[in-house]
């Protein structure tokens, strides 16, 4: 899972910023350029990666907004491990990838 988590996220998070932020429940917001991204994406096996994936609850895309709303649950993932996956700093981008691979196989 990690080796194909960390590619797609690596190419989708140049397209996102945190608009808000609580424990629990992250609003990000994207630029047009990810449609370019989302293209070739494979829509079903990313639903079947999120099902397998008991911390993330849900997730709503807004195209009007431009926006995406993603719940989890904040017992299990630590907020500040979620902002690393959308800083812009590369070691703290991949020390997150690697961390919720782990937890993911620990659920």
């Amino acid at each position: 899972m990690e080796k194909e988590l960390y590619p797609t996220l690596l190419a989708l998070r140049q397209f996102l910023t945190v608009a808000h932020h609580i424990p629990g429940r992250i609003r990000l917001k994207f630029n047009i350029g990810i449609l370019q991204q989302l293209a070739g994406f494979d829509l079903g096996q990313a639903k079947g990666a999120i099902s397998n994936f008991p911390a993330l609850k849900d997730y709503r895309i807004n195209l009007a907004t431009s926006s995406v709303v993603i719940e989890y649950d904040h017992t299990l993932v630590n907020p500040t491990l979620v902002d690393s996956l959308f800083a812009d700093d590369e070691p703290s981008f991949r020390s997150a990838v690697s961390e919720i691979h782990t937890l993911a196989l620990s659920l």
